[in-house]
């Protein structure tokens, strides 16, 4: 509800009161307006979010404003003299649709390689839900697998961001940052694709409206690529797509419900990157005003594990909104359900004292949005494609993240928790042929619209992912017009050639490696100054941190695959200071909050065991801690917790994802710290040693893969510089050189809530010499 005023003067009119849910005209009234100028106001009642669209001033009392979406844009155009005509904007090889986490490295890509790039784009700053105007913190494999943080262009995006001051979620400098740095790639900001031509089943241009000033232009190209998320372009153009979830018949997926649906999951609204609560410095108090709705109080009826007041991911709607067509009321629905979830806090929550000085303060009105369209290509990934780990001769890329989808009714789901399933999965291997069209020549895309079921996009559809996804598509649209090919033509006749220009790209594909017949390094002879022989191969996340004294009881909070059964014994390791043996106790218990849920906590089994004088070592305590079958959830969390011992110290582990906490119990409460652990091991540790001989740099591998498939490391002992020696067969012409140096691909480089550096240490000075003969 608002009032308009004219020059600060109101006639008492509110608007804003019909009693309608569409976007409708009101009359205000009549004004007498003072020659001159003249100042219009809106003047808020409502207090939360409230709009307007247009104010139109008229003295026709005749004049009926038009309802229709199309005749409003006609209208404005009459009114203000407005060219509609379409303007032709000029020809490239690629045209890229969507400047989020996909279109962004799949402009790169194709830039890169030679190709006359535009990335269009609908809003003013890229990085869609990773930008700064949403905010969602990007992640991938690393959060469940080691040695999987996603490199190339993804890689490229993360180190620029780490650079910035401590926003979390902001995206969009870094990728800037990126694509100025590309001669042929230009950027169109504030321009959706409203439309096609097509010839045939070939697209030959888009139509793009500028959203700022609804001018219209065409754009004409070779290939085009649908990154737009919601599959717009490849919808305008009659690109076979699905939308919804799948019955289990359909492709035998255990995951998915008996009868297909039309629902998608539920977007949620995060902070904008700014302080969505902060600290008012005395007491305040918020009950909801009646049109939010209203949530269970307790917390078993809750359904959720509130660990800090923040906005948490599971503040989502009902499945059943269209966020394509109902965007503006799922938004408003998601806005609601941030105010009822800020009300149960305040109120009900066991914690509520901790935040009774709280005020909410800030939060985006963007959905960032997880589903929508999904665009069908020649092969559709499967929920079987991704828990059995199935090897594609076609993969271009790979994901990690659990098959992670959430709970159909959102936040109303109550006591069943705020997820449908979160499955372990291997390194699932993406194929490329989800990654262009069944039915349009020259459509290729990236992003959450890519070819997969309902069930297999909770794992594509992290953005991290879709960086490698778009990357992908970049670079085949560019060997397209290399070869003046379709992208289904790069499948038949150039994958190989794909996937050795994304591995010589950064691109990582498991199972993968260089095998460019024109690098004279795999045939060379190698010798190096020297190499390590007790380099330990590192099996776990997580850098070591300091020792921590057990002068308080603490603790850690981790989790383990079901599928692995009962825990029998826990490795913890240990430092003693003391003199003589000493017998401390430990106590552990399954953990309520398997990724948010609410479940039972598991009795607390104790175990005691003797930590040996005057030395750090692992210490074994005998438990039994029963792991449940879950077959929905794969993980479950396992608390951890010693008392507090004089003279022991506990290993602490750092630069670890959101699976992990670590603290200190005080008066009774827990301290606890994201991101961090402390040393606690399900099976007896054994150091394996790892192979860092020089044959590495050309085993055709860029990271390291396993203890035997390792990289070349130094000797130690020895003082620097080293060096190593690649001797070639023959007289070779180079014209370039590539080398990798290692960037801890153990740290996950991410975390959803706290920003640290993916790239902690790196070599810091390096020389190459090249011997020409004589």
């Amino acid at each position: 509800k608002f009032t308009i005023r004219v020059n600060n003067d109101g006639n008492g009119k509110v608007l804003g009161e019909m009693p309608s849910d569409n976007w409708i005209w009101e009359i205000s009234g009549d004004y007498t307006l003072d020659e001159g100028k003249c100042t219009i106001s809106l003047h808020d009642l409502t207090g939360y979010f409230g709009r307007c669209a247009s104010i139109l001033l008229t003295t026709d009392l005749d004049y009926v404003p038009p309802r229709e979406v199309e005749r409003i844009h006609m209208e404005r155009a009459r009114i203000k003299g407005l060219d509609t005509s379409i303007k032709y904007g000029g020809d490239y090889d690629v045209i890229v649709a969507g400047g989020g986490p996909g279109g962004v490295p799949a402009a790169i890509a194709c830039a890169r390689l030679g190709s006359k790039t535009l990335l269009i784009h609908d809003r003013p700053m890229l990085g869609g839900n990773a930008s700064a105007e949403i905010g969602i913190p990007s992640t991938g494999a690393a959060v469940a697998h080691i040695y999987a943080r996603e490199g190339g262009i993804a890689e490229e995006i993360m180190r620029l961001r780490d650079r910035e001051p401590e926003i979390v979620g902001d995206w969009t400098r870094a990728m800037e940052k990126l694509v100025a740095a590309e001669k042929n790639l230009t950027v169109l900001y504030n321009n959706h694709v409203c439309g096609v031509d097509m010839d045939g089943s070939t697209i030959k241009s888009v139509t793009a409206m500028n959203i700022r000033t609804l001018s219209k232009s065409k754009y004409s190209a070779k290939v085009f690529i649908d990154c737009t998320g919601d599959a717009w372009l490849g919808y305008y153009s009659g690109a076979k797509y699905r939308f919804g979830r799948e019955a289990e018949y359909q492709h035998g997926e255990s995951l998915a419900p008996n009868t297909a649906d039309t629902l998608t999951m539920s977007g949620c609204i995060k902070s904008n990157n700014m302080p969505v609560f902060f600290d008012a410095g005395k007491e305040v108090e918020y009950h909801a005003p009646e049109w939010v709705p209203k949530l269970p109080e307790s917390e078993e009826e809750f359904g959720r594990d509130i660990k800090v007041l923040r906005v948490h991911w599971w503040m989502e709607a009902d499945n059943s909104y269209d966020d394509i067509y109902d965007g503006e009321e799922t938004r408003d629905e998601l806005l609601l359900i941030m105010l009822a979830c800020y009300d149960h806090m305040k109120n009900h929550w066991s914690k509520k004292d901790t935040i009774k000085n709280c005020k909410m303060f800030f939060t985006s009105i963007i959905n960032g949005r997880r589903e929508s369209r999904r665009l069908i290509g020649d092969y559709i990934l499967t929920q079987d494609d991704c828990i059995s780990g199935r090897t594609f001769d076609d993969a271009i890329s790979y994901s990690g993240w659990a098959l992670d989808i959430h709970h159909p009714k959102g936040i109303y789901s109550g006591k069943e928790g705020p997820l449908h399933c979160a499955r372990h999965v291997p390194m699932v291997k993406v194929p490329y042929r989800c990654l262009y069209s069944k039915n349009i020549d020259n459509l290729l895309f990236a992003g959450r619209n890519v070819s997969a079921t309902h069930i297999a996009l909770g794992t594509l559809r992290v953005q991290n992912t879709i960086a490698t996804l778009g990357q992908a598509a970049g670079t085949a649209a560019a060997l397209c017009i290399k070869h003046g090919e379709t992208p289904r033509g790069i499948y038949e006749r150039y994958i190989r050639e794909l996937q050795q220009t994304l591995i010589k790209n950064d691109q990582y594909i498991p199972g993968f490696k260089n095998e460019d017949p024109g690098d004279p390094c795999l045939s060379a002879k190698v010798r190096a100054s020297s190499f390590s022989k007790t380099e330990v191969f590192i099996k776990e996340h997580g850098t070591e941190g300091p020792l921590i004294p057990l002068d308080v009881p603490r603790g850690t909070v981790f989790s383990v695959l079901r599928e692995k059964g009962d825990i029998k014994q826990l490795y913890l390791k240990l430092h003693s200071s003391l003199s003589t043996p000493c017998t401390i106790t430990l106590h552990a218990r399954t953990e309520r909050g398997d990724m948010d849920s609410i479940n039972k906590v598991g009795d607390v089994v104790t175990a005691q065991a003797i930590v040996p004088p005057m030395c750090e070592s692992w210490v074994k305590f005998p438990v039994n801690i029963k792991i449940e079958e879950h077959k929905y959830i794969s993980k479950c969390r396992i608390r951890v917790w010693l008392d507090k011992a004089d003279g022991i110290s506990w290993r602490s582990k750092e630069n670890l994802s959101f699976n992990y906490s670590a603290g200190e119990l005080i008066d009774g409460i827990w301290k606890m710290s994201a991101n961090k652990s402390f040393y606690v091991s399900t099976e007896e540790p054994v150091d394996v040693i790892a192979n860092c001989k020089p044959e590495n740099v050309i085993n055709g591998y860029s990271r390291i893969i396993d203890a035997e498939r390792y990289e070349w490391v130094s000797d130690p002992e020895q003082e620097l510089p080293q060096w190593i020696e690649l001797e070639f067969q023959k007289a070779t012409d180079i014209n370039m050189i590539s080398v990798v140096f290692d960037t801890d691909m153990t740290n996950p480089g991410t975390s959803w809530g706290l920003k640290f550096p993916s790239v902690p240490k790196c070599v810091k000075d390096y020389e190459i010499e090249v011997y020409k003969g004589s």
